[in-house]
């Protein structure tokens, strides 16, 4: 089994790294599993650079819902974070249990809800696919993101990555080798979920356009450009739901 090690990088690394960056872009990606977990080094990363007065703007990916807390989302916003995403995965609680993601689908709310009242622009994505999942789940799942203040969601097919806990326990089982390759599609013919590829590809299909048709997220959208005061965003929405319709 692979082993799971990370190092970490010192706040005072990642402030000079943001300074240089600064002088040459308008905004970085901190792409992370989840940046906000060391709570005090990003308290202190934050602090940094509201005392050094960047203009760069930040987008945080891959944060946790339960690192959500009023306190480092407000140091979050005076440091000039713009947006933040979610891995979510699903609006079911079994489902999440199974995932072992240890998160709460209350949680979730809470995460988005202050999230939205900061102002931040939000994205969240789903899963579809966990072996255990039936269509109850999926539509449980779609509903749950209906009620969340999203600004953009993905819905994708659970993908058996090497590495993860879910491919060893399928390979133990044999349903899987490094033969298939190392990215799999949770596919019932293969005897890893209860749908096919195409069927889930349908359900995500289905999803997205429920999700984006609504009139509550076109008033959404409407109003949260007088909240944030930056057209910027909406013109990244724009983009972002041609593209999705487009592949659709």
């Amino acid at each position: 089994m692979v082993m799971k090690t990370y190092r970490e990088r010192s706040a005072e690394n990642v402030v000079k790294e943001l300074q240089i960056l600064d002088e040459k872009y308008g905004s970085v990606i901190i792409y992370d599993e989840n940046f906000l977990a060391n709570r005090k080094k990003v308290l202190e990363i934050m602090d940094r650079l509201i005392e050094i007065g960047t203009d760069i703007e930040l987008h945080i990916t891959g944060a946790r819902v339960d690192s959500a807390d009023k306190v480092l989302y407000k140091k979050l916003k005076k440091a000039n974070v713009k947006s933040i995403e979610y891995g979510f995965e699903s609006g079911n609680q079994d489902v999440l249990d199974f995932y072992n993601k240890k998160i709460t689908l209350d949680q979730i709310k809470f995460a988005t809800h202050l999230a939205d009242k900061m102002g931040f622009m939000i994205t969240g994505s789903f899963i579809f696919g966990a072996p255990i999942e039936t269509e109850r789940h999926i539509n449980n799942t779609i509903q749950f993101a209906k009620s969340l203040p999203l600004d953009i969601v993905f819905f994708i097919p659970l993908s058996y990555i090497y590495g993860s806990d879910l491919w060893y326990e399928a390979e133990k089982n044999g349903k899987l080798s490094l033969d298939d390759g190392f990215f799999v599609l949770s596919d019932k013919n293969k005897g890893l979920g209860n749908f096919t590829k195409e069927e889930l590809e349908m359900f995500c299909k289905k999803a997205t356009k429920i999700y984006y048709t609504r009139p509550r997220y076109f008033f959404r959208k409407f109003f949260s450009l007088f909240k944030r005061r930056d057209y910027r965003f909406f013109l990244i929405n724009l983009k972002t739901l041609k593209s999705m319709f487009l592949n659709n």
